[in-house]
């Protein structure tokens, strides 16, 4: 018998499921699915001061969700750029450090073949 129930579960939620459906969206659908099981009919349902005032704050809500969303976002793509910055300044100053080493060693391995050369 458990299982039935937990069946009418998912036959309800795939009822329920749009493409591009949020996670947050999905579970505010299904509390209201369950809210009106619980009712008996939608016609049942009271309709009181604080749910219209819940339906009106929503939108203004979401939109202060998305920004923070959006926020957050910038934020983490501001943090990438600038941790790949400090690697790009940490390798052009290695860089010039790793050429002047390589000229040094160059110059050392050239005058170590005059000295063996023998004068024409």
């Amino acid at each position: 018998m458990e299982n039935a129930a937990v069946e009418r579960s998912f036959s309800a939620n795939k009822e329920l499921l749009v493409d591009n459906l949020h996670k947050q969206s999905l579970v505010s659908l299904r509390s209201v699915h369950l809210a009106i099981i619980a009712a008996g009919d939608i016609r049942n349902i009271d309709i009181s001061k604080a749910l219209i005032t819940a339906f009106c704050s929503s939108s203004a809500k979401c939109k202060a969700d998305l920004e923070e969303k959006r926020a957050e976002e910038v934020n983490s793509e501001k943090k990438k750029c600038s941790e790949e910055n400090k690697g790009i300044d940490y390798e052009e100053k290695n860089a010039g450090t790793l050429q002047a080493e390589v000229a040094n060693a160059l110059q050392t391995e050239i005058n170590q073949i005059r000295r063996k050369m023998k004068p024409f």
